[in-house]
């Protein structure tokens, strides 16, 4: 009997801890998301000014979350 509930208790525990894992996990994709982004955009910039080209028209930036 005790087996048995330490077993339950062992498998819930890691059930648990898996899924915070993975809400830890969708975080950091959406700042990798967000870090590449910035990256395309910095080098896209960077290619036009030191072709002479016009900076692209001012985009609206999403308020920052918290």
């Amino acid at each position: 009997m005790a087996i048995g509930l330490l077993a339950v208790a062992a498998m819930a525990a890691s059930w648990a801890l898996s899924d915070s894992a993975r809400a830890q996990s969708a975080e950091i994709r959406g700042l990798v998301d967000r870090v590449d982004r910035l990256q395309r955009e910095l080098t896209t910039l960077q290619r036009q000014v030191y072709r002479g080209e016009p900076p692209p028209p001012a985009a609206t930036a999403a308020p920052p979350s918290e």
